[in-house]
């Protein structure tokens, strides 16, 4: 059995959690909203975004983040699948997977997380815990069960977590990931025959209003969530949330660097500049783009990056043209004519402005009555590939830029005016960036504030031999250096429990290792800082005496004078900037 990861309890679907990347202006909104929750004003939100966006990653960093905090809210995580099954399996699974997930919570034990505990299991534990309320619930469950009285069952269970909040006075949040899928995958009979019960999401229709217990539900399909919402749940009780399909700009840059590290790709920090670009800052995207089975494959240089981005767009073999033709497959065989199609396209290529049905027709000349254009255009709708605009009949395209070169490819020979010429749109653009005003150097350093570690960790990657005075003035030893392997977020724990953090570790042959610290603010650095690192620095040696250490400090705002002091007092290096190389530019 794996080794469970105290700071991510619940195991991520993404994978290695070092691969989870950005999203802070949202974690800014929901930890505003959690705010809220423990004030009881907390509405239940609805997390809505396409496929492969990475809503099931935020919410599962959120769970990860509210378990250890270990504070006034306790996360319950439930996924609804697609399989099919039976109301009563269904009421088990989710009465099963909520109770267990308080009681990992109470009891700071995260093996409850992955191993659901059986109702056996359950009752024993509120025996032993002295717990009468849990005690109770899973009597009545069994009674319910013993019966096969799965309504009865499904009324006990999607009311617990309000009741539990309110018996117990505290706060749960019951994140349900793809909730679209309950009005689709569970049937009332337990031999799954018949239609199934679509109006399953009507239970929530109280319960969703509870401040003790709000809700957090996600959904792949935002039209049909919109639709759920409005037909059982009434206007207003879901507050909606639209997750960007992409990064700032500067956690894109991080993705290429995070996951060109963990795939053991090499990128130039210039290159790494036109994969975020061409990707949109889609983090879909750029693993796809980095992880890629392109021929010949060439990621350190802009031109040779810049083919794998089209041969994923392009190409059939590529991850991330499998994943769209499922996707766009779905949505436009739902209305799948020539007209439909270019009223597709040209609302992705002008997503910032809406139109009427009838300025579409005009504008496109399409030869359909109103009424067909209008009804095509609200099954677009009900697909996610377009949305509504401030009017019943006012429409617009998405803004998603990954979409659009999706499409293009995707019909653009069917529609002559949208087809797609990548490789020289491509070139195009990276000569625009290579331009004077933009130039990738000039982006880099506009970036450095934020990503520092990152643009330095590759940039030593990319050198592979060098000394380290290229880069840190005062250093006490300054030896040729070959690169075996850099680590960023290094982490080290004291003999006390503590745990440190190193921002870059390289490792060089058997005897020599170099730890940096960078810090990217803008005001000067002070002797505070440097003994910390110094700290640092002592508990790695302490831990590998077997290595010779060289030490450097990037501050980006500077040092104060005992700080450069001190530096020069422990022999460790300084810089405030430092060149980027590409010896393939």
């Amino acid at each position: 059995m794996s080794e469970i990861n105290p700071q991510f309890p619940r195991a991520e679907r993404i994978g290695d959690p070092r691969l989870f990347v950005g999203r802070e202006q949202e974690f800014q909104i929901f930890d505003k909203w959690l705010r809220w929750i423990e004030k009881r004003v907390g509405p239940s939100r609805a997390l809505l975004a396409r496929k492969k966006v990475g809503k099931t990653a935020f919410v599962e960093r959120l769970f990860n983040r509210l378990w250890v905090a270990n504070g006034k809210i306790i996360p319950v995580f439930f996924e609804v699948s697609s399989k099919k099954c039976s109301l009563m399996s269904f009421s088990e699974d989710y009465f099963r997977t909520i109770l267990s997930h308080v009681i990992s919570f109470w009891d700071r034990n995260p093996s409850f997380l992955k191993d659901i505990m059986s109702l056996e299991d359950i009752g024993r534990w509120a025996e032993a815990a002295q717990q009468p309320f849990v005690q109770k619930e899973v009597r009545n469950f069994s009674i319910y069960k013993t019966q096969s009285d799965a309504h009865q069952a499904w009324g006990q269970v999607y009311t617990l977590p309000d009741r539990l909040a309110v018996t117990l006075n505290q706060r749960v949040l019951v994140i349900l990931d793809e909730f679209q899928n309950i009005g689709f995958s569970v049937y009332p009979t337990e031999d799954l025959s018949g239609e199934p019960d679509e109006t399953m999401p009507g239970s929530f229709h109280a319960v969703v209003e509870s401040k003790d217990a709000p809700m957090l539900v996600t959904g792949s399909y935002l039209g049909m969530i919109v639709e759920i919402s409005r037909k059982y749940l009434e206007a207003g009780r879901l507050r909606y949330i639209h997750l960007s399909p992409y990064l700032a700009e500067h956690e894109g840059l991080e993705a290429v660097y995070s996951y060109a590290a963990y795939f053991e790709e090499e990128v130039s920090n210039e290159s790494a500049v036109v994969i975020n670009q061409l990707c949109h800052h889609d983090p879909f995207f750029i693993q796809c783009v980095i992880s890629s089975s392109c021929p010949n494959k060439d990621l350190s240089t802009a031109n040779g990056a810049a083919d794998v981005v089209q041969f994923e767009i392009a190409n059939k073999a590529g991850d991330f043209a499998k994943t769209w033709e499922e996707y766009i497959r779905g949505a436009v065989n739902r209305v799948n004519d020539i007209n439909a199609k270019k009223m597709l396209l040209f609302l992705s290529q002008q997503n910032q402005q809406s139109w009427t049905h009838q300025e579409l027709k005009e504008k496109l000349n399409i030869d359909l009555d109103d009424s067909e254009v209008l009804d095509k255009l609200r099954k677009l709708v009900n697909a996610d590939v377009i949305r509504e605009g401030n009017s019943d009949i006012r429409f617009q395209g998405v803004n998603d830029g990954t979409l659009h070169l999706v499409l293009r490819n995707r019909f653009g020979d069917e529609i002559g005016e949208f087809k797609a010429d990548f490789k020289s749109e491509f070139a195009a653009e990276i000569a625009q960036l290579r331009q004077e005003n933009r130039s990738l150097k000039g982006k880099l350093s506009n970036l450095m504030g934020r990503v520092a570690e990152s643009i330095l960790a590759n940039d030593i990657r990319s050198r592979h031999v060098f000394h380290p005075s290229v880069y840190f003035e005062g250093l006490a030893d300054d030896p040729q250096l070959l690169i075996q392997h850099v680590e960023t977020r290094f982490m080290l724990n004291r003999e006390d429990g503590k745990t440190l953090e190193l921002d870059i570790v390289a490792h060089a042959d058997e005897e020599w290792v170099v730890l940096v610290e960078v810090k990217k603010r803008q005001t000067p650095s002070d002797e505070t800082m440097v003994r910390e690192f110094w700290e640092k620095i002592r508990v790695f040696q302490s831990l590998h005496s077997e290595k010779k250490v060289i030490a450097g400090f990037l501050s980006r705002g500077g040092f104060t004078e005992s700080a450069i002091a001190l530096c020069q007092q422990h022999g460790i290096g300084t810089a405030t900037d430092f060149e980027f190389t590409d010896p393939k530019w």
